[in-house]
């Protein structure tokens, strides 16, 4: 019998994921990665949300991203890129609650009201200097009070800065840690798969975080293919 490639399903159970998909549909798919985020584990962090894992869930990825940006839009949602340690391309998405909750609760700083209308306003990820400046109001003393307390990072273009999120170092170093280990274990089995349903009951070295949150990243990135099979869903590397 032929296999043929197939994605995971939002319940990760095998069923065939959608074709297309809306804002709600979105919306819906982003809490349930969120869930597998463990917040405890990093000092309450916001639950961190890669772009790429929402495309486990749906064929059609222009339509993932449209609702994404209408999530923005909406002002439910902010993307962040989190740093040189993981690909410039990888792009967080936070909850714009739950980020403004944490940053309240863990920054002290007079600027946070001027800080969150700029969030507010506008779904940037990077802002320049000027902007800052001009549109903002931001001086350069706030500027460095900003970066200080984490909530912008330096850029790689100079006068261009990063919306940040402070505390997040030690997750993004696990995170990576734990894919780059999880696509080792999957390319050392044999033919270089497994079947999804024994991986999730493997306990893997240096993979620290939910082994589902895992595997919904290394599919959506396409760093692995979905196989169906007639003993169920194989990955393979």
């Amino acid at each position: 019998m032929t296999s043929r490639k197939r994605s995971l399903s939002p319940q990760n159970d095998g069923r065939k994921r959608v074709e297309l998909c809306d804002a709600d549909e979105t919306e819906q798919s982003l809490k349930r990665i969120a869930a597998l985020f463990p917040s405890h584990r990093y000092r309450s962090l916001p639950a961190i949300v890669w772009k790429h894992q929402l495309y486990a869930f749906c064929k059609n990825r222009t339509a993932v991203d449209k609702g994404l940006n209408t999530l923005c839009e909406k002002g439910k949602i902010r993307f962040f890129n989190l740093g040189s340690t993981v690909n410039s391309n990888e792009i967080a998405v936070l909850l714009l609650d739950d980020y403004e909750t944490f940053i309240r609760n863990n920054c002290q700083s007079n600027l946070l009201e001027k800080f969150f209308k700029m969030v507010k306003e506008s779904p940037q990820m990077t802002f320049t200097t000027s902007q800052l400046k001009e549109e903002y109001g931001f001086t350069e003393n706030n500027i460095s009070e900003l970066i200080r307390n984490g909530l912008l990072a330096v850029h790689r273009t100079v006068g261009f800065w990063l919306l940040s999120l402070p505390s997040c170092g030690n997750f993004v170093k696990e995170f990576i840690t734990g894919r780059k280990a999880l696509i080792s274990y999957i390319r050392r089995a044999k033919f270089s798969e497994i079947l999804k349903n024994e991986l999730e009951k493997k306990k893997i070295p240096k993979v620290t975080l939910n082994l589902e949150y895992h595997i919904l990243d290394i599919v959506g990135s396409d760093s692995v293919q979905c196989i169906e099979s007639p003993t169920g869903l194989v990955l393979r590397v």
